[in-house]
């Protein structure tokens, strides 16, 4: 027979087990899954207090959501707004957003399908409508005070606010108002007018923002953030040591498939380096290859060391040439080659050997066969 004893513990063993067995863990998750009719409910009926009209929610910094959990936040939001006018506005470092896993089932807002993306930088590839257009919004400020661009800026200058700023908005103005205020506090010279911003005004400033850049990269970058300096101070090296300018190439291929091609991209994105177009090649042993330019931030190559370099103009018809030379194309250890002796502009029969074979110059062919025509180095060949 069973003690009453025994069979009292018994049943609260049992008690216990059918307890622990009807308890189920619930996640973060699935209680928003529970509220997410009473979410809904609740938005309609904010709706109708704003006569129905759409509604923007933007979710700035929306990087600082771990990664990992962004697909999971965006089709939650999605399935909670949905159909009720309600947009979301999704803002960010492009590197550092992942809105879309492609899995079984697939997770997230699928980009083009689900949600647009629109970039709201203008790049450096279109120089000129990135300088028309960040001086329209420099002049909706200047305009009401009756100061025209030309007063305010040398046209070296203004150039360079557009490079410096890399067709930022936000730091084209921020660039502006560093280079004015020393503009205003240096002394006058014949080459420098007191009170207006020229070149040299705007290499200080963009050394100046450097410390802030860097701060931006620790802050956005996260984990990242000690490996991507590594790989700016490697491209660094590579385009103002070795190759003695400002722009590098880099074969497209490798920016999406190497891991060391996606942190060039992040740089780009983190606005450490400028993206200014796309360079193939028809003909040579780089035929049919595409290769994406890219320019240092100003903040890397100012004061003395930009003395030592030769700046390409990327954005001009000569610039775009001299950048299409096979010793500006970066991979790994390119840095470790030794570098140029002194930095040379391209003599013209160097700048005619990466001219395209559709222009032609017409010559004098026995001036050519007396004179002779120098060889080109292997570093020189063109793309």
């Amino acid at each position: 027979m069973i003690s009453a004893k025994a069979r009292a513990e018994y049943k609260k063993l049992r008690s216990r087990e059918e307890t622990k067995e009807a308890h189920v863990e619930e996640s973060k998750m699935d209680g928003l899954q529970g509220a997410a009719v009473l979410i809904r409910q609740t938005l309609a009926r904010a709706q109708e207090h704003l006569d129905g009209g759409a509604t923007l929610i933007v979710l700035d910094d929306f990087y600082h959501v771990p990664y990992d959990a962004q697909p999971d936040v965006l089709a939650y939001l999605h399935q909670v707004v949905k159909n009720l006018g309600i947009y979301l506005k999704v803002c960010g470092v492009r590197h550092r957003i992942q809105p879309f896993v492609e899995a079984d089932p697939p997770r997230g807002l699928q980009p083009d399908q689900d949600a647009g993306e629109v970039s709201l930088d203008i790049t450096l590839e279109r120089f000129t409508t990135a300088q028309t257009f960040l001086e329209r919004v420099l002049q909706g400020i200047t305009d009401p005070l009756k100061i025209s661009l030309d007063d305010l800026i040398t046209e070296g200058g203004r150039r360079r606010l557009v490079l410096g700023s890399g067709g930022v908005a936000r730091d084209y103005l921020n660039l502006t108002q560093r280079a004015l205020r020393i503009a205003n506090e240096r002394e006058a010279n014949p080459s420098r007018p007191h009170n207006r911003i020229g070149a040299e005004d705007v290499n200080e400033a963009a050394a100046a923002m450097f410390a802030q850049k860097q701060e931006d990269l620790r802050r956005d970058a996260s984990t990242d953030a000690d490996k991507l300096r590594e790989r700016l101070a490697d491209l660094v090296k590579f385009s103002l040591d070795v190759n003695k300018t400002n722009v590098f190439l880099v074969e497209g291929p490798n920016l999406q498939e190497e891991e060391w091609g996606k942190e060039i991209q992040a740089l780009a994105d983190l606005r450490l380096l400028h993206e200014f177009g796309n360079l193939s090649e028809k003909r040579g042993t780089h035929r049919g290859r595409r290769f994406v330019g890219f320019t240092l931030d100003l903040s890397n190559y100012t004061g003395t060391r930009s003395e030592q370099i030769t700046q390409i103009e990327f954005w001009t018809r000569e610039g775009k040439q001299a950048a299409r030379r096979a010793n500006l194309i970066y991979t790994p250890g390119a840095s470790d080659r030794p570098p140029k002796k002194k930095a040379e502009k391209p003599q013209p029969d160097e700048a005619q050997a990466v001219l395209d074979v559709s222009e032609w110059e017409q010559t004098d062919i026995y001036s050519v066969l007396e004179e002779g025509s120098p060889a080109e180095s292997p570093a020189e060949a063109e793309l």
